[in-house]
């Protein structure tokens, strides 16, 4: 299925992405472009339930494939300029049990909250 999110900030506890997929064993993957508001080193951090890799800009930030008991962090950080598109690319991965996936930013100027849609595009 293919379909756009205005952000990854989802909590399908024992549920799935869409009523026609199971609840466990499945993968998803966003992609499309982050726009900063700073010339800054942000940190992007993911929380999931189970596993995660993020790339912005080609860059691998996150690489936690593995299946979890409750949610995980991870994080990593580049440096980008305000006002310019970059690539981003996250992949989540579901096995059994809770799944969740949440995809925040910060920055010295941007406090830690979830990437808004008025930050994210398609192309």
């Amino acid at each position: 299925m293919n379909r756009i999110d205005p952000t990854i900030n989802f909590d399908w506890v024992n549920g799935s992405p869409d009523p026609s997929m199971g609840v466990d064993d499945f993968t998803v993957r966003w992609t499309g472009y982050v726009q900063p508001l700073y010339s800054q080193t942000y940190t992007f951090k993911t929380y999931s339930d189970d596993g995660d890799r993020l790339w912005v800009n080609g860059v691998q930030l996150t690489n936690d494939w593995s299946v979890q008991h409750g949610s995980g962090t991870s994080s990593g950080t580049i440096a980008l300029t305000a006002g310019q598109l970059y690539p981003i690319k996250l992949e989540y991965l579901e096995q059994a049990g809770g799944a969740s996936i949440k995809l925040y930013w910060s920055s010295t100027s941007q406090p830690e909250q979830i990437i808004p849609q008025s930050q994210l595009f398609t192309q």
